[in-house]
């Protein structure tokens, strides 16, 4: 079914929506994850629908040979995508967050899930109220730190955390200069990260060219490709 897909692109002919569903079914009857996760990519490439995006991006996490590290990444793209619904996403993601030391991401995560009613309610009420006080504290101790991260960042490892520190509050541009010499500094550790992630701040950034580009060009962590690919067809 893949030569199919791969016939229909070379030919640049849109597989009607009918018949990719068709595919999919197929293969999950087979037991085929990664024949059902191409399909999906070429569903959300012609008929992107909230549904479709949602079903890839947990596809991806299932796929053999996921790289747990990128768990944050996939809740970053269920977000942007308007799929992150459930308390238990929102925590899990702030969690993550907090775990990578960015808490800032986590205290805008767990701030949203408030302020949209799906946390602070119910029996987590409580847990949910305890773990928004531990990144509200996490962070501010993170905003006085960051300026002397910046500073003592010698090499690309250290660039990469003040990427990561800036990106996680949304400063973007800032965040672009950064993972911009962590790549240029060498000795970094994980490159396809660093250019998955350069690429979406570039596209928050509003240089969605450039973005394209850094995803079209990320090699070696399957993963990272995988993601970057998603990010790709969601940035056109």
């Amino acid at each position: 079914m893949e030569g199919f897909l791969q016939q229909d692109r070379l030919q640049n002919r849109k597989t009607p929506e009918a018949e990719l569903r068709l595919m999919g079914a197929a293969n999950l009857q087979l037991k085929d994850p990664q024949g059902y996760f191409s399909v999906l990519m070429r569903l959300i490439d012609l008929y992107p629908t909230k549904a479709y995006w949602a079903d890839t991006i947990v596809r991806l996490t299932n796929l053999p040979g996921f790289n747990s590290r990128y768990e944050l990444d996939a809740y970053r793209l269920l977000a942007e995508t308007g799929n992150l619904e459930e308390s238990a996403e929102y925590t899990e993601m702030a969690e993550l967050a907090l775990k990578a030391g960015l808490p800032a991401e986590a205290l805008r995560v767990l701030e949203a899930g408030h302020q949209k009613g799906i946390l602070g309610k119910g029996a987590e009420a409580a847990a949910h109220a305890r773990l928004l006080e531990q990144a509200r504290k996490k962070a501010k101790e993170d905003d006085a730190m960051l300026p002397q991260l910046e500073q003592g960042a010698r090499d690309g490892n250290a660039w990469m955390a003040v990427a990561e520190a800036h990106a996680a509050k949304q400063n973007w541009p800032a965040a672009v200069l950064a993972y911009d010499k962590a790549l240029q500094s060498g000795g970094l550790r994980r490159e396809a990260e660093a250019g998955l992630r350069r690429g979406i701040a570039l596209f928050k950034a509003g240089r969605k060219a450039d973005a394209q580009a850094q995803w079209k060009a990320l090699q070696g962590d399957s993963t990272a490709v995988q993601l970057a690919s998603l990010w790709t067809l969601l940035a056109r």
